[in-house]
C-alpha cells in the first residue's frame, strides 16, 4: 500500500493558504511529517484523514481517490487528533472496550485480549477502572492512543502524539508503534520534535509554510543538519 499526494493545497475561507502544491508518496512502513506550529502539517493530516478536504490537487489510497472513497478510506484508518476536548463518562476500559467495538472487533474474546493487552503496555492497569474524565493529562493521552491503535487499522495517522507525555512514555510510544508494524501497514506520524521520529521513521517529509522543504530519508537530512 501507498498514499501519492500531487500537487495538494488548502487556502481556507480567510484567504489563509496553509497548503501549496504539495507532493508526497508514502510507503509501507513509519513515515515522519516534521515541521514548526504552523507548517501545514495538521492540515495535512486532517485531510489524509478525511476530516478536511484540500482546495486542489489529488489524494490515491493505492488506486482508490480519497475524493470518491472517503467513507471507506475512512473505516480503515485510525486518528490520534492532538488534543481531544473530552470523553464520555466512562471507564478506562470501558472507553478502550467501545473504541474496540468501533473498529469492527466483535469476537468477545478477541475484544477483551486486544483491551487488556493495549491496558498493559500503555501503563492504563491502575487507571483502568478510573473515569476517563479524571485522569491525569498524561494518563488521557494514554487513553487516546489506545482509541488510535485498536484493532490495528491499516492505516494510522498520529498528531502530536507525544504531546504531554514524559521522556520514558516517549520512549514506550515508539515501541508501541515499532510493535504494531506488522500489523498496521503505514504509520504517519506528525510532530514538531525531531527526536520522535528520527529513530522509528526511516522517511521524512519536513513542511514549512505549507510547503515541502525536504523529502526523503531520515538519515540523510540527519547528516545535512550535523552540526548545525
Amino acid at each position: 500500500m501507498n498514499i501519492t499526494i500531487e500537487n495538494v493545497s488548502k487556502t481556507f475561507d480567510d484567504g489563509t493558504i496553509a497548503l501549496k502544491d504539495i507532493n508526497l508518496v508514502i510507503e509501507e512502513g513509519m513515515f515522519g511529517l516534521l515541521g514548526p506550529n504552523a507548517s501545514g502539517k495538521t492540515t495535512l493530516i486532517r485531510i489524509l484523514a478525511t476530516l478536511s478536504k484540500p482546495t486542489e490537487g489529488i489524494i490515491r489510497f493505492d488506486d482508490m481517490d480519497l475524493g470518491e472513497n472517503r467513507a471507506f478510506i475512512r473505516s480503515m484508518t485510525g486518528y490520534l487528533p492532538q488534543s481531544f476536548s473530552s470523553f464520555t463518562n466512562v471507564t478506562t476500559r470501558e472507553f478502550i472496550d467501545y473504541s474496540a467495538r468501533l473498529a469492527g472487533l466483535r469476537n468477545k474474546k478477541e475484544r477483551a485480549d486486544e483491551v487488556d493487552g493495549l491496558i498493559e503496555s500503555l501503563g492504563l492497569h491502575e487507571v483502568r477502572n478510573t473515569l476517563a474524565n479524571d485522569l491525569t493529562v498524561s494518563m488521557k493521552r494514554h487513553l487516546e492512543i489506545a482509541q488510535a491503535v485498536v484493532g490495528n487499522p491499516d492505516i494510522l495517522i498520529v498528531d502530536e502524539p507525544t504531546v504531554g507525555l514524559s521522556p520514558e512514555e516517549r520512549i514506550r510510544f515508539g515501541d508501541l508503534l515499532a510493535e504494531r508494524l506488522e500489523k498496521i501497514k503505514i504509520i504517519i506520524m506528525s510532530t514538531h520534535i525531531l527526536g520522535d521520529i528520527k529513530s522509528t521513521c526511516s522517511k521524512i517529509a519536513v513542511l514549512e509554510k505549507g510547503e515541502v522543504a525536504y523529502h526523503g530519508a531520515t538519515d540523510i537530512l540527519l547528516e545535512q543538519m550535523e552540526n548545525k
